[in-house]
C-alpha cells in the first residue's frame, strides 16, 4: 500500500463534499458538479475510502481526453493517474461564520488533452452571468506561452503559476472578473480556451463564482512543489479577510485526494491527477489548501489564490 504524505500550497484545506451525484439535484434545486474520485464513496456528505477499493484508472469527474473522450494518460513522464490509496475519512469541524455574498456557479469537468503538438485546450460553460469571476487552471509543459480566452472576449491575467519541481510541467491558475457574460455563438456553450505556445499537450478546468468585485478582486496567492521525499510540505501562510472566495489546486503523479482540515471546504472537479478545491466566505484567517498524494512517486505541486467579496 502506498504510503500518502501532506502537501500544501498555502494562503489557506478540507474534505471532499459529495452531497448528491453529477446531474443530479440537491436540495435546494442547483445541479451537482462534484462527486467522489475513483477508491472513494460518498458517506454522510463526505468522500471517504471504501473498504478494500482499488485504485482508479480514472475519476468521475475527469473530462475528455483530446477528440477521443478519454482520460487516461500522461503529461510528461511519470504523470499517470492512478490513484492507490485515500485518507480523507475525517469531518470538518469549523464553518464560515461570516454572512458571505460569495456564491459556486458552477465548472467544467476538466480536459485533458495528450497531444504533444496541441496548440490548445477548451472547456465548457452553461451559460455565463455577466459580472461574475471565472477561475481557471492550466497545466503545459514548462516553458509553454500561455493566453486564456472565450466566446465573449474576456481578458484572463494570472493569478500565479510555478514549474513543477522535476521542471517537467507549468501549473497556473488565471481569473476574469467582472465578465462580460452570456453564451457562446448562436446560443452554444460558453468556452474557454488556453492557448499554449509552442504547443504542448494539457489539461484546462474552469470555475465561476458569483459575489466576487468586478475590478482587481485578487487578494493573496502562494505555490509550492516538491518531491515524495517529504513527508510534510507547507509554504508561508496567507491571510485571507471575511467574504472571499479561497481557491486551491493539487496534484501529484498518482493524483490527490483533499486533506481533512477545520477550514471548511469544497472539492471542485478531479481531472488528470489534477484536484480543485474552494472555500466561500471563510472567516479571516491563514489559510492553506492542503492535498494528500495518492501513492508514492513522481512530484507534487499545489497553488492557491484568494479573491475579494463584495
Amino acid at each position: 500500500m502506498a504510503t500518502s504524505r501532506i502537501v500544501r500550497a498555502v494562503l489557506l484545506a478540507p474534505l471532499v463534499a459529495c452531497a448528491c451525484s453529477v446531474g443530479a439535484l440537491d436540495a435546494v434545486g442547483m445541479q451537482c458538479t462534484t462527486s467522489c474520485p475513483d477508491s472513494l464513496v460518498c458517506i454522510a456528505n463526505v468522500c471517504e475510502v471504501a473498504d478494500g477499493a482499488a485504485g482508479p484508472e480514472a475519476s468521475a469527474n475527469d473530462g475528455p481526453r483530446g477528440d477521443a473522450g478519454t482520460t487516461d494518460g500522461t503529461i510528461g513522464d511519470g504523470m499517470s493517474d492512478a490513484a492507490t490509496d485515500a485518507d480523507a475519512d475525517a469531518t470538518p469541524v469549523m464553518t464560515p461564520d461570516v454572512q458571505t455574498t460569495v456564491a459556486y456557479v458552477q465548472s467544467c469537468n476538466g480536459v485533458y488533452v495528450d497531444a504533444p503538438d496541441a496548440s490548445g485546450f477548451e472547456c465548457s460553460l452553461s451559460a455565463v452571468a455577466s459580472g461574475d469571476l471565472l477561475v481557471v487552471v492550466v497545466q503545459s509543459l514548462p516553458g509553454s506561452t500561455v493566453t486564456v480566452t472565450d466566446t465573449q472576449g474576456n481578458a484572463y491575467p494570472e493569478a500565479i503559476s510555478t514549474t513543477s519541481a522535476n521542471t517537467l510541467n507549468d501549473f497556473g491558475i488565471y481569473y476574469a472578473p467582472g465578465v462580460n457574460g452570456g453564451t457562446g455563438e448562436d446560443g452554444g456553450p460558453f468556452v474557454v480556451t488556453a492557448t499554449v505556445s509552442p504547443p504542448s499537450p494539457g489539461v484546462i478546468i474552469v470555475h465561476e463564482y458569483a459575489g466576487v468585485i468586478g475590478s482587481e478582486p485578487l487578494d493573496g496567492r502562494n505555490a509550492n512543489t516538491g518531491f515524495d521525499n517529504a513527508e510534510l510540505v507547507t509554504s508561508n501562510g496567507v491571510s485571507v479577510s471575511a467574504n472571499e472566495l479561497v481557491f486551491g489546486v493539487g496534484r501529484s503523479d498518482d493524483g490527490v485526494v483533499e486533506t481533512p482540515s477545520s477550514k471548511a471546504w469544497n472539492g471542485r472537479v478531479y481531472t488528470n491527477g489534477a484536484y480543485t478545491e474552494d472555500s466561500l466566505g471563510p472567516s479571516p484567517a491563514p489559510y492553506a489548501a492542503t492535498f494528500t498524494p495518492l501513492g508514492d512517486s513522481g512530484t507534487w505541486t499545489a497553488l492557491i489564490a484568494s479573491f475579494r467579496g463584495n
